[in-house]
């Protein structure tokens, strides 16, 4: 029988100064999930109280019940692991003379993708934005040779060849894709023409609506119900930074409303109440996203739609007084802080200078009572979360890697960390010293 003097749980936590943060996905069904590409991992957990002989590791693979999976006299430990494997892994702290307290709370569940990459988690050589787009799943690299549209080519053939896996006749010239390509032709098609030598070609289209625009457009009850995909606004070409505010109805989830500028991310709309427009909110655009001599396009695409046709919409989008962010290293702190900020509820935006290579960030985070709480993301580009804390206490200094493929190399860089549950939520949260190592 197991004792315990303390009462205390060692509490488990999983830890990598490198690249484990870079690896969680915050996509909705997988917001439980830690994605790693490489091998072994380092965990790390709170030392358990009193005179500790050793701890024991328990391991549960694939699902299948906890086994030991070894001992170590301290309090971390680097693990080994499988390609294609998840694990859950539990700590117990045994005494010198044999007392064993009670079995941590399990960990996250941690995926294998050794040849996985922030990118294309599950290493299929599709990437994760792509293979949502198309209804596929970015954590399992079987979809790889699938064919839906049974036109000859894999989802991964169609992605190298640039076609639509879900259309067996991309260019709609009447042969099949997988027929086009091995015939050498081109079947995403001849590209469009363009009026002038800088511009894209600006076609006519009542679906695109000109900033700033009041309406309210989506999939919404006693609604327009016509944008269920996506909505399409337009503002001028113009030098400098840009700074959009909008409204979004019925988001239920942090990366199902995603905002892009001249098809490139640039973040998402937080979530709101069921059947609820939410507060006016911003978001700042870089001037390096605007176009300074064509039309700019601003897009609102709801991810999950389709397959889905879940609820949401978005309304009075219009441009407003830029809102340049903080320059780092920055030590003040912002959030929702008891005696303290509280101007900064949704999130707090910061900046850094162009820089080549990858960049480690340092920073502190208060009162984060979940895992997936806080996002940080770098250029609209997601890279992690920040840890759990105590209540009402500011946790110890934290690092995070932003691998190279992120950041600007000419250009100003911009820094997010944002309260994923604020709205519908008003949690209390906050950041402070925010530097570059």
């Amino acid at each position: 029988m197991r004792s315990n003097r303390s009462g205390i749980r060692p509490k488990l936590v999983l830890f990598s100064f490198l690249f484990l943060l870079q690896g969680i996905t915050n996509l909705h069904d997988a917001s439980a999930v830690v994605y790693v590409h490489y091998s072994p991992i380092t965990l790390w957990w709170e030392a358990a109280p009193g005179a500790v002989d050793h701890y024991n590791v328990y391991l549960s693979a694939n699902l299948q019940p906890f086994v030991l999976n070894g001992q170590t006299p301290s309090n971390s430990l680097s693990l080994p692991v499988q390609d294609g494997t998840q694990v859950v892994v539990q700590i117990e702290a045994e005494s010198p003379n044999g007392i064993t307290g009670p079995l941590s709370d399990p960990s996250e569940d941690v995926a294998i993708y050794l040849n996985g990459s922030a990118e294309d988690t599950d290493g299929d050589g599709m990437p994760d934005a792509w293979e949502v787009t198309y209804g596929l799943n970015p954590y399992n690299p079987a979809d790889a040779p699938g064919d839906p549209d049974s036109d000859g080519l894999s989802n991964s053939a169609e992605f190298l060849a640039g076609t639509i896996p879900t259309n067996p006749d991309t260019d709609n010239d009447g042969i099949l894709d997988g027929a086009d390509v091995q015939g050498g032709g081109n079947p995403p098609g001849p590209p469009d023409p363009v009026p002038g030598p800088d511009c894209p070609a600006e076609v006519a289209d009542e679906g695109i609506f000109p900033m700033p625009e009041a309406g309210a457009y989506g999939k919404i009850s006693r609604g327009d119900l016509t944008h269920v995909n996506d909505v399409k606004y337009s503002f001028p070409p113009g030098p400098g930074d840009v700074t959009i505010a909008y409204e979004v109805w019925d988001v239920d989830s942090s990366d199902e409303v995603e905002i892009s500028v001249n098809g490139l991310p640039v973040g998402f709309a937080p979530r709101t109440e069921n059947n609820s427009w939410g507060p006016l909110q911003t978001i700042f655009i870089p001037a390096y996203y605007v176009d300074d001599s064509c039309t700019n396009t601003l897009t609102f695409r709801n991810t999950h739609n389709p397959p889905k046709t879940t609820w949401w919409g978005v309304r009075n989008v219009h441009l407003t007084d830029p809102d340049p962010p903080n320059p780092l290293p920055d030590s003040g702190a912002y959030g929702k802080i008891m005696d303290g900020d509280q101007t900064h509820v949704v999130s707090f935006t910061c900046s850094f200078p162009p820089s080549p290579g990858d960049v480690n960030l340092l920073y502190e985070v208060w009162d984060v009572d979940f895992s997936d709480e806080v996002e940080i993301s770098v250029n609209g580009h997601p890279i992690g979360f920040a840890p759990k804390t105590e209540d009402e206490s500011w946790g110890p200094p934290r690092t995070i890697l932003v691998p190279d493929s992120y950041v600007n190399d000419s250009s100003t860089n911009i820094l997010t960390f944002r309260n994923t549950r604020n709205p519908p939520k008003r949690y209390w949260w906050g950041v402070r010293n925010v530097s570059l190592l």
